[in-house]
């Protein structure tokens, strides 16, 4: 039985590509491959593949504080026999000035859309527009604003881009989202009255819901992509 357990990218430097996530997914694998007794891999399903490939090189993960983790794909992603395999430039995770009111969007596969098909888990994509929310007091974990920043998550203010309803489903499974400043509020772009996708930048990713109306996430700036692409 295959069991969601998270939300996953693939980014490149260079001529390498790695897949980055959250580092409590992969930490809660290695709990589980121990209880089992044997080893549990994350599985990646490429555009237009039919099989689950297993990922079983070894993470590098950044666990206190901003909860990320990333491995090197490279020879898993070469394998793959895909016309225009595309993958998020690491230049695209950039620190961006704070507008009020700028739209972030983000797209993941929360479990709850997740269901077994024969021996295929089909989890439908799930996207969404929304904007800055407040940092929660949480009793389980510190969050600090120089690291982290909120997304509001509540059927009044969080889009669901595959519908015009207000839809805010249980998001556990968004963990390792990428999430992504849209500049559509950006005075530059307005004065150019020109929009197009190529503008929009990574500004964090997705490792926490606070079962209220906030999803938390870790800032680009604030995660070591040199340690973590060091392999």
């Amino acid at each position: 039985n295959g069991v969601l357990c998270g939300t996953g990218a693939y980014v490149s430097k260079g001529s390498h590509v790695y897949l980055i996530t959250c580092a409590h997914i992969i930490s809660e694998l290695e709990i589980i491959s121990k209880e089992k007794g044997y080893a549990i891999y994350p599985q990646c399903l490429f555009e237009y593949e039919e099989e689950y490939v297993p990922i079983v090189n070894p993470f590098k993960k950044l666990d206190d504080v901003i909860d990320v983790a990333m491995t090197d794909i490279t020879e898993v992603w070469n394998a793959q026999k895909i016309n225009g395999k595309r993958t998020i430039p690491i230049e695209k995770f950039k620190t961006t000035p704070k507008i009020e009111g700028e739209y972030f969007y983000i797209a993941g596969y929360p479990s709850f859309v997740s269901k077994m098909e024969g021996d295929t888990l089909n989890s439908p994509i799930q996207k969404y527009l929304t904007t800055e929310g407040v940092l929660p007091n949480l009793a389980e974990k510190e969050l600090q604003p120089y690291y982290h920043f909120a997304l509001k998550y509540s059927p009044k203010d969080c889009y669901y881009t595959r519908s015009e309803m207000h839809l805010c489903h249980d998001p556990r499974g968004l963990s390792g989202s990428l999430v992504w400043n849209t500049h559509l509020t950006d005075d530059i772009v307005k004065k150019k009255n020109k929009w197009n996708p190529d503008l929009m930048t990574v500004a964090g990713i997705e490792f926490l819901w606070d079962e209220g109306k906030n999803l938390v996430c870790s800032k680009s700036e604030a995660i070591n992509l040199g340690a973590l692409t060091d392999f």
